[in-house]
Formats: structure tokens, sequence, C-alpha cells
């Protein structure tokens, strides 16, 4: 199954979009968390539980900083993602794809992780082991242009249009 990971050309650039945005494993993270609402059933109580992890990773994971990269299963969520915040960057950005067979040779894991958000069709790739993707890990890497992310986003839209938050097309400059 191929993954792919969109970021800014800068991130890319500066090596930054394959770094973990932290240290803490799965089982560091836990349903006591203050963070994590009472009432959310992706939450289980109990204690540190990798389904803890990852639901707390697709939360906020700006906040929960994980031992996880998000990728996903869609070319276009990437190249969505890849330039969704233009205004703030160039016209370019980057989507690097891999492979399950890619990871599996690095002993890495991928976890699909897409119940909060379908429309992501994320996959967290779990990097206890590794601080940084490996390079090995890279199958392809694709410049994405402003046409390419308006036609992703258009594709989007197409496929999920019930979803409110991201619009798609707005963010897109549609």
């Amino acid at each position: 199954m191929k993954l792919y990971r969109g970021m800014w050309l800068e991130r890319w650039e500066s090596g930054t979009g394959l770094i973990r945005k932290g240290t803490q494993t799965v089982d560091q993270l836990y349903a006591g968390d203050t963070r994590a609402s009472a009432g959310d059933t992706l939450i289980t109580v109990g204690g540190p539980s990798e389904g803890n992890a990852l639901s707390m990773h697709s939360l906020d994971s700006g906040f929960y900083k994980g031992a996880f990269l998000s990728f996903t299963a869609s070319f276009d969520v990437a190249a969505f993602y890849a330039l969704k915040d233009r205004w703030e960057t160039r016209d370019i950005g980057i989507v690097v794809e891999t492979t399950s067979k890619h990871l599996a040779t690095l002993g890495i894991r991928a976890e699909q992780n897409s119940e909060r958000y379908p429309w992501e069709q994320e996959f967290s790739v779990v990097m206890d082991k590794h601080e940084a993707f490996p390079i090995e890990g890279i199958a392809v890497v694709h410049r994405i242009n402003v046409q390419q992310f308006r036609q992703s986003a258009a594709a989007l839209n197409e496929k999920w249009p019930d979803v409110k938050f991201p619009d798609f097309l707005r963010e897109a400059g549609h």
C-alpha cells in the first residue's frame, strides 16, 4: 500500500518535515490526560494504550508530542496539506511517498488512525525507534504546484461533500 505525507517546500528543504514532534511513546500516553474530553469515545480508561496514543496524536499532535508521523493513504489529502498554508510559503509543496513494503524493511509500522477524521485517511507511522523518517523509506518525492493543489481540493470536495472544515475549495482559492 502507498502512503503519502504532504509538507511545505521549506519544511522539506530544512529536513523538519520528516522529524517526529516528540518522544512520547505509546506507553506514555494515557486516558488521564486533561485535554482529552470526558465523553470522547476514542479514548479508553485504564492506563496507557496504543489506541489512546493514536487518538491523541490525531486530536492534537502539536500538544501531544508523540513519536509518530502522520501519513495518509490519499495522494489528494497529502497534496492538500502540502499547500493549504501556501499564503505563508512559496507555491510549491512536497508529497513524500512510501509503501508498506519500504516501511516493513526498515522495521517501521504504520497504524490506521482515521476514526476521528475519516476524510484524512490517516496512518500514523510509529517512530519510537527513529527521530526522523529514514531517507531509505522514501519511494518517490512529488513536487506539488498550485494547479495540482486545486485539483486535489476539488477531488476531496467531491469525495467528502459533507466535510465543512476544512473548506477544500475555499482554501484552494476557488
